[in-house]
């Protein structure tokens, strides 16, 4: 994506009459133009991929901080040679119009403003100029992205030829159920009506009550699902929406029933607890006396309730901080450091710490020099309070 730079010597002509600026030597706020059109209409008989998109324009100029807004659009569509965007752009005639807006724009500030905020009005426009200012390198990117305007019925047949192509690969292959997992599902619901538990004291339903003692079953998923399977096979006699199947899941006096999920954990978590080894500790008095040269004087006791562990963990504690702006100043950091690490809220040498290399070189934007000065700058500092003067 080519940059064009169209810097003009004179600082009088290059502002329009504005006079010099007060920022980059006069010739005014540096503007970088990222412009996206709108994708170019298709040739006959030709179609479109489906991920394309327009090539981004991108023009680099300079505009005077005084300069009103609309000779500021002037200014940036004259560059992009997008003259004919005046006529229905809401932002150019100061008003909504009956057709479609022609452009939206939007900006950031490098290193400082990263999220785009949308021009809409003229305030949004000041409060624009008055950030692109407040500090240096004096400088905004700006996004100017065509809207599409008129009826479209020039590209109607396009689209729709798009949104065929796209939908026919988003369509997925769905299979449907076999006749003997419907009649299972048929089952299953009637199973669930049938035994529901009315009894307040169970607290689970469906169960199924068996046995001489009437002990409750509860019909989990397995459950229905084997009962169900069965009566659709219809092999196994005796079997019907009263009757289970005769498998262990169904015998009341089966207390290891291993098809029960939440059995199984209760059992395995009841387990781990029994297998946890009590600590044991032996002492032989007089042990260490043998041991012992024959002149050499008693060993004093140990007590156990002051011996410090051995592996007691140290408590760091953390160093004190330190204001960004001072910290730069006394490891002689450079304006553009500090805005950078000013730009991601860093506030000072101890939460440096914290952050990764990466997260320094990606979300803050620093070179390599720029990460080695830092580090450099931190473990001086570190130093510093390791051994104060």
């Amino acid at each position: 994506m080519p940059d064009y730079d169209t810097d003009h010597e004179d600082s009088e002509e290059e502002n329009e009459g504005w006079g010099p600026s007060l920022y980059n030597n006069g010739k005014g706020i540096k503007m970088t133009l990222l412009f996206t059109p709108l994708i170019a209409p298709l040739e006959p008989g030709k179609k479109r991929r489906a991920n394309a998109k327009p090539p981004v324009m991108t023009r680099i100029d300079h505009f005077h901080e005084d300069v009103p807004l609309r000779d500021f659009l002037i200014k940036a569509l004259t560059s992009l040679k997008r003259e004919d965007l005046f006529e229905c752009s809401w932002l150019f005639q100061g008003q909504e119009l009956d057709d479609a807006d022609s452009f939206s724009l939007s900006y950031t500030i490098p290193r400082r403003v990263t999220d785009q905020v949308v021009v809409v009005n003229e305030k949004d426009y000041k409060q624009m100029v008055e950030e692109a200012s407040n500090k240096s390198p004096f400088e905004v990117k700006l996004y100017v992205v065509e809207n599409k305007t008129g009826n479209g019925d020039d590209n109607s047949e396009e689209e729709a030829e798009h949104e065929e192509a796209t939908g026919s690969r988003k369509k997925q292959k769905t299979s449907l159920p076999s006749k003997e997992e419907t009649a299972q599902a048929k089952i299953i619901q009637e199973l669930e009506r049938r035994h529901r538990c009315e009894d307040r004291q169970c607290g689970k339903t469906p169960c199924y009550v068996a046995g001489a003692n009437a002990e409750h079953i509860h019909l989990t998923h397995m459950h229905l699902r084997t009962w169900a399977a069965a009566i659709v096979d219809g092999k196994i006699e005796g079997v019907d929406q009263e009757n289970p199947p005769n498998a262990k899941m169904f015998d009341p006096t089966n207390k290891h029933n291993i098809d029960d999920v939440a059995l199984l954990a209760k059992r395995r978590l009841a387990q781990n607890r029994d297998t946890v080894a009590p600590a044991i500790t032996v002492n032989f008095p007089g042990f260490a006396d043998v041991f012992r040269a024959p002149n050499a004087p008693p060993l004093a006791p140990v007590n156990p309730t002051t011996a410090a562990p051995a592996n007691s963990p140290r408590h760091r504690v953390p160093p004190p901080p330190m204001k960004l702006d001072s910290f730069c100043h006394r490891y002689e950091l450079s304006e553009e450091i500090r805005g950078k690490l000013d730009a991601i809220q860093i506030a000072g040498p101890h939460v440096l710490r914290l952050i990764s290399d990466t997260d320094l070189r990606g979300e803050g934007r620093l070179s390599i020099g720029e990460l080695a000065s830092v580090r450099d700058a931190q473990l001086r500092w570190t130093h510093a309070l390791a051994n104060p003067a």
